[in-house]
């Protein structure tokens, strides 16, 4: 009996290290063929990075040449389009220990110059020289990032290059990136400074002046207020605590840029029209005035809206400010004034000549308009135009606005709401 026990017990422990090695040699295989798929999918991105740095240069050298609008917005969307396919190759790269900023930052910023280059030249505007100009220094740097690519991708072909020495060589290639000039256009990525004119002529503002601007701006003493830094960039800020409060207030000028209130709001109490009115009163108290409710939206405990100034008639979107106000008590929970510092200022505007009819014959069959008005927008990249705006329900009773040129009744922007 013992025998037979100890006989099936040996054809157990056989049977299962035989199925452990099954199982160990499929897992191995496993992991060989996801190492080989990894491989082979990083070449892949890297032979698309080439070709798309390649192709870049290409259509931006075309499009410094061209003097045909038309033919300009083909090279321009061939340059946009090839942009975001290197982007796109970058992404998959399979070397996460090198960051290649410059070489992002310099694909993203070409493509949207492209792109912007691409709908001016769409509506018959030539490009000036000064963007040929552009164009021209974005097709060498991108000649000389798609060589670089290209003698690395011969050395890793040929075997004089391994993974660990292709990272250092991209690693490199980030180091010599060149520098370009400053890119100033319409665009997201524009490199023109602001000019903050709400600050223009004001005096510096210093630590103890910042703690005591805090402490006035949520009516608390200033006992316990500490400046814990501040911040450089475009607009030089000290940074502020108070309590659960924290700020953001600029050196010129002493203005209060952002402010975040530690509380947890309690049980909702407020419905939507009390909380906007809780918040034109906030405005009103510290001194914003003029200021008109564009956009809010309720959520469990607290209103969020954007309010922007009104200059006469006109809603200058660019000067908004962003608040969120408790719904138990009417207090404002967070305040950003960022954009309303950066672009406040009294504007002349050209209020006698408007194209309402040609902007309403425009609009679309399906929507239907409840109210006009007159606006101020900005584009992406900083520059203003009058608009005739109007706000619109469509098929659901979802509303959206519809932004038109007052000289000339064309669309410039949609928002939906």
């Amino acid at each position: 009996m013992k025998r037979k026990t100890a006989i099936v017990t040996i054809a157990y422990l056989g049977a299962a290290i035989a199925l452990l090695g099954v199982y160990a040699a499929l897992r191995k295989s496993g992991e060989e063929e996801a190492e080989r798929a990894g491989r082979y999918a990083g070449e892949y991105a890297f032979e698309e990075l080439c070709a798309a740095c390649d192709g870049l240069s290409v259509a931006l050298e075309k499009g410094s040449l061209t003097t045909s609008p038309g033919l300009e917005a083909s090279h321009c969307a061939d340059a946009y389009a090839r942009s975001l396919s290197a982007l796109t190759a970058l992404g998959q790269l399979p070397f996460s220990t090198v960051e290649m900023e410059n070489t992002s930052a310099f694909l993203g910023r070409t493509g949207d110059f492209a792109r912007c280059l691409m709908r001016s030249s769409a509506v018959g505007q030539e490009l000036s020289e000064k963007e040929r100009e552009s164009l021209g220094e974005l097709a060498d740097t991108a000649a000389w990032l798609s060589s670089s690519l290209k003698e690395l991708r011969g050395e890793i072909t040929e075997g004089l290059t391994c993974a660990g020495d292709c990272q250092e060589a991209l690693f490199s290639l980030e180091k010599a990136f060149p520098t370009l000039s400053a890119l100033r256009y319409d665009g997201s990525y524009s490199q023109a400074e602001k000019t903050f004119a709400l600050l223009q002529g004001k005096s510096r503002c210093s630590e103890h002046e910042a703690a005591l601007i805090a402490a006035g701006f949520i009516k608390a003493s200033a006992q316990g207020a500490q400046v814990t830094g501040q911040g450089d960039g475009e607009l030089p800020c000290w940074y502020v605590t108070l309590g659960d409060s924290a700020f953001r207030i600029s050196q010129q000028g002493g203005q209060v840029v952002q402010f975040a209130g530690g509380g947890v709001p309690g049980e909702p109490e407020l419905d939507e029209a009390a909380a906007v009115e809780a918040g034109d009163k906030f405005l009103r108290e510290h001194g914003y005035t003029n200021m008109a409710l564009i956009d809010g939206e309720m959520s469990r405990d607290r209103f969020v809206g954007t309010w922007c100034w009104r200059q006469g008639d006109v809603l200058c979107y660019p000067d908004e400010i962003r608040m969120a106000v408790s719904l138990s008590d009417g207090s404002v929970l967070d305040f950003d004034a960022e954009e309303y510092v950066s672009h406040h200022r009294q504007r002349e505007l050209d209020t006698h000549t408007y194209a309402w009819e040609d902007a309403r014959k425009a609009l679309a069959p399906a929507l239907q308009v409840r109210e006009e008005s007159l606006a101020l927008i900005a584009s992406p990249g900083g520059e203003e135009k009058l608009c005739l705006c109007f706000r619109c329900v469509r098929e659901g009773e979802k509303e959206c606005l519809v932004f038109c040129s007052a000289a000339t009744g064309a669309q410039e922007r949609i928002e939906l709401l």
